[in-house]
């Protein structure tokens, strides 16, 4: 390698440079499809995960969302004045903290050109900060659906928050420099790749260490990736060190959240 670079000194920064020009070429030119990709991550995903919401009274619920990314420049794919949720507000702290609500609900009549059209259920959800925030929800759920049942679907949106916020902070969602279309799938298709590895190993990792989170996979996975002969014990000591690092942040957060959430809650 020194004689094809022409000296030591030279060798780490010819590589790196290599290293970025090959990825560029495998995200921008080269012919894999990411369309193929995307779908035999849907088809491991529901072979694997979808069986799993049996067990919850809601079933499998499916979230359509989008997230933007703030960018800048007429060379960058996709820039155009557009509304950028990640700009226009802030996430709360404590988002992966416990999530507590208020419901209520009536029955209303949608009104469709300007003729009565289909009754509905109104849906109203109200935080429990000491400025509380409302928000409404129609849905067209069946009139014997337990309010219950309707609370925990409006829940399932903060998954779908969880999933951006581990892509973009941790996976390099929002860290792309495209100028195609192309790049620009390709590079998402990988993200949700990475993603779903993630996701499978936590998944058997909870089978003997149930408090695992998503994080904390990841956590390991960067220390045990660069060693392909990972020890056991060296494994568990990894995995214990996390979990009591998480369960010592859990307990700092549940105080917190418990001394500013407990004061506004209505007891009867």
């Amino acid at each position: 390698m020194a004689l094809v670079f022409g000296g030591p000194s030279e060798v780490e920064p010819q590589i790196a440079a290599s290293i970025v020009l090959a990825w560029q070429r495998f995200l921008t030119v080269s012919p894999w499809e990411a369309q193929a990709v995307q779908q035999e991550i849907q088809a491991v995903f529901n072979e694997e995960f979808v069986p799993t919401a049996g067990q919850w009274a809601i079933g499998t619920v499916g979230v359509i969302d989008g997230s933007g990314f703030p960018e800048r420049g007429k060379e960058s794919v996709g820039v155009q004045r557009q509304w950028c949720g990640r700009l226009g507000k802030k996430l709360r702290e404590g988002a992966k903290g416990p999530l507590a609500f208020e419901f209520a609900r009536l029955r209303v009549w949608s009104v469709r050109h300007r003729h009565l059209g289909p009754q509905l259920w109104l849906l109203i959800r109200r935080s429990l900060e000491p400025a509380p925030e409302v928000k409404y929800y129609l849905s067209n759920a069946a009139p014997d659906t337990p309010l219950r049942t309707m609370a925990e679907v409006t829940g399932v949106r903060q998954r779908v928050e969880e999933f951006f916020e581990d892509a973009k902070g941790e996976l390099g969602m929002a860290h792309y420099e495209a100028r195609s279309w192309t790049s620009w799938h390709h590079h998402m298709s990988l993200v949700a790749l990475a993603h779903l590895y993630v996701t499978q190993t936590q998944r058997d990792l909870k089978r003997k260490v149930p408090e695992l989170t998503l994080d904390m996979a990841m956590l390991l996975l960067r220390a045990a990736l660069p060693h392909p002969h990972l020890a056991l014990k060296d494994a568990a000591r990894l995995v214990e060190y996390h979990l009591a690092h998480n369960r010592q942040a859990k307990q700092s957060h549940r105080k917190r959240w418990l001394a500013t959430h407990l004061k506004s809650v209505p007891w009867k």
